[in-house]
C-alpha cells in the first residue's frame, strides 16, 4: 500500500492533487507547510492522519514510502535530494530542479 507524506499545501495541491490522490484509496498518512495553517486545513478536509511544519518528519518516517513535492520551484532540488536519500519514492510537481548541476547531484 502506498503511504504519502506530502510536502506543500497550495493552491495546485488542494485543487488538484488532493482530489485526485483522495479517489486512490492510499493513506494520506502527512502532510507538511511552512506556515502550517494551509497543511492543518488541507489535512483535516481531505483525511490527513498528521499535519506538520517539519518536513523532516516526513523523511524520517518509516510507514511513510511516497513523498509527493507540491512546494515553490526553488525547493524541489533539496527536498527531491532529502526523499530519495531517505530511500523514498518521489512525485514531484514540475519543474524537477533549476539547473544542470542540481540535476546531476539527483542522477
Amino acid at each position: 500500500m502506498i503511504h504519502v507524506g506530502l510536502i506543500g499545501a497550495g493552491d495546485f495541491t488542494a485543487s488538484v492533487m488532493l482530489p485526485a490522490m483522495k479517489k486512490t484509496g492510499v493513506r494520506l498518512k502527512t502532510i507538511a507547510s511552512s506556515g502550517g495553517v494551509s497543511g492543518t486545513h488541507l489535512g483535516n478536509k481531505f483525511g490527513f492522519e498528521e499535519s506538520t511544519t517539519d518536513s523532516k518528519i516526513i523523511f524520517s518516517d518509516p510507514e511513510i514510502n511516497t513523498v509527493f513535492i507540491t512546494t515553490r520551484h526553488n525547493s524541489h532540488f533539496r527536498f527531491v535530494l532529502e526523499a530519495l536519500n531517505a530511500g523514498k519514492h518521489v512525485f514531484v510537481e514540475k519543474p524537477l530542479c533549476l539547473s544542470t548541476g542540481e540535476l546531476d547531484k539527483i542522477c
